[in-house]
C-alpha cells in the first residue's frame, strides 16, 4: 500500500473516532473501516450514486465501481508490482 494512502486512512481513522465519540450512543461499533456517520454498513446503492457524481462532474467516462479495482491491479502491475501481492 502506497505511504499517502497510510497517511489518509490514518486520517480517517481519526476523524472516525472523534465522530463516534460525538454520537455517543447513537453510534453502532461494527468494527468497519468504512461506515456510515453511525457505524453502519455502507448502502452500496448511495455509493455506486456518489461515484457515478463524480465521475460526470470531471467529465470522466461513466465505468463500472468495480472497474475501479482493475484498474489498481493494472496499475500495480506497471509499477512491477509482484503478482502474488497484487492477488
Amino acid at each position: 500500500m502506497p505511504d499517502f494512502l497510510i497517511t489518509i486512512l490514518k486520517k480517517y481513522k481519526k476523524e472516525q473516532l472523534q465522530n463516534r465519540l460525538q454520537l455517543a450512543n447513537k453510534y453502532t461499533n461494527n468494527n468497519l473501516v468504512f461506515c456510515d456517520e453511525y457505524g453502519n454498513y455502507l448502502n452500496r446503492d448511495k455509493i455506486v450514486y456518489q461515484f457515478k457524481n463524480v465521475l460526470k462532474e470531471n467529465n470522466i467516462k461513466i465505468r463500472k465501481f468495480h472497474d475501479l479495482r482493475h484498474t489498481y491491479a493494472t496499475r500495480l502491475f506497471e509499477l512491477n508490482e509482484k503478482a502474488r501481492t497484487v492477488q
